[in-house]
């Protein structure tokens, strides 16, 4: 490789070589394994996997109910107005106490779960992933979800249990607890998601991978049992997944809290900080090789349905949710039958000259959204089609490499045999 004038770089390369020859073997194995089951084994193998997936469908909705009840049992207890200072500010940090544990802890049992289900690697790396990503897209719109259902009072509620302004926990006194503005409070949960993801993600390097890279380095030679821990292996593909969790919460809560765009900025910073300490003093290579050429399509994708997700129950929100009456700045349109927030855009555009309104208005209507879509779907075909011809053009690069190859062998062969001649005949 010829762009390669360093030895850090060709270092680097060899690693890679390495690691790829060390992944294909890996799954050669497991493929010649495959042949030689028995008919018995694989029927007891499916009914492995297929239990194990009974098993994850059970963790993954009693983390979703787990969530929704310590949500409500927050809301209950911040009702109580017999509750210390101390004890309020813990009740208030329950449900995101409990989101960040099961983040932490579930993917940690789904990377044990999968050994047992006797996958290629490859894939049963991606249905891990697949599976603690389901669990990062569904705790937050559990919450949200459990939000909606104890706050937001519909038009059609019955009005003898609804509050008032909107909020059916809205009180008229001015007690500690008390939830005036729906927006806000959206915001503030949100908020506190981020801020506690951050400080016990933090947490975990210094109290957790810290100490334990101190003990493996002093005692990992002596004790057996330091020994049989180890040291703490860099998980890349889980702290990819940890940055998409962290942007889908900043796309659901920079509407309602504008400072959480800043503060996932911050976030990302002292992660980006964080995680290279860890690289490169305190953690080791994963043992078993991965393949990371096939996951970045996979990140891609989960990273555009988290924003289709965000942009779906913010559009939701935003048009069909009316805003609170007492606070918030779209009060003002609160007073209007079936007003929501999307009407400051809609009464802004009544005020514009007559060919803007008209053109915006048409950028609603099917005969610009349908074109819309067929260029779309017709540029990702292009695209597609120019991918498989890089593709196709690499395999026959490749198969001119190894014809160069052969060919030079066969010059050399001819070379050598010439010289043998001569000396023959020199002899």
């Amino acid at each position: 490789d010829f762009c390669i004038n360093q030895r850090k770089a060709a270092k680097v390369k060899r690693k890679n070589i390495f690691t790829d020859i060390q992944a294909e073997l890996h799954d050669q194995r497991k493929e010649w394994r495959r042949q030689k089951r028995s008919g018995v084994e694989n029927v007891k193998l499916y009914a492995i996997r297929f239990l194990i997936n009974l098993l994850v469908l059970a963790l993954l909705g009693g983390a979703l109910y787990l969530i929704t009840f310590t949500a409500e049992q927050m809301i209950e207890l911040q009702n109580q107005k017999n509750l210390s200072e101390i004890v309020e500010l813990l009740v208030q940090y329950i449900p995101f106490v409990t989101i960040t544990v099961l983040n932490a802890v579930l993917p940690i049992i789904f990377q044990k779960l999968v050994q047992f289900e006797d996958y290629r690697y490859e894939f049963g790396f991606k249905l891990t992933l697949a599976r603690a990503i389901l669990l990062r897209l569904a705790s937050p719109i559990a919450l949200i979800a459990i939000l909606y259902k104890e706050l937001i009072e519909r038009p059609d509620d019955d009005s003898s249990s609804s509050g008032q302004c909107g909020n059916k926990q809205w009180i008229s006194d001015s007690s500690r607890g008390r939830i005036m503005c729906w927006e806000t409070y959206f915001g503030q949960q949100l908020y506190k998601l981020v801020l506690l993801d951050l400080i016990v993600e933090t947490g975990i390097i210094f109290f957790m991978q810290v100490p334990r890279w101190y003990l493996n380095k002093k005692y990992g030679k002596t004790s057996k049992l330091v020994k049989l821990v180890g040291p703490q292996e860099f998980d890349l593909p889980q702290s990819v997944v940890d940055i998409i969790y962290t942007q889908s919460i900043c796309w659901l809560g920079m509407f309602f809290s504008p400072l959480i765009p800043f503060m996932t900025f911050v976030k990302c910073v002292l992660f980006f900080w964080v995680k290279k300490l860890a690289v490169l003093k305190i953690n080791v290579p994963q043992e078993r090789p991965i393949k990371t050429s096939g996951s970045n399509s996979l990140f891609m994708l989960v990273l555009l349905l988290s924003f289709i997700i965000a942009a779906g129950l913010l559009g939701y929100m935003i048009g069909t949710i009316p805003p609170s009456q007492s606070c918030g700045p779209y009060r003002v349109y609160s007073n209007q039958t079936g007003a929501v927030m999307f009407n400051v855009v809609t009464n802004t555009v009544q005020n514009w000259p007559t060919e803007a309104r008209d053109v915006f208005e048409f950028l609603g209507t099917v005969g610009f959204f349908i074109p819309v879509v067929i260029l779309l779907v017709l540029l990702m075909y292009y695209y597609w089609l120019r991918g498989q011809g890089y593709k196709k053009t690499e395999e026959l690069l490749q198969e001119q490499l190894k014809m160069e190859g052969r060919d030079k062998k066969y010059l050399l062969d001819r070379v050598n045999e010439v010289l043998t001649q001569n000396a023959d005949l020199l002899s």
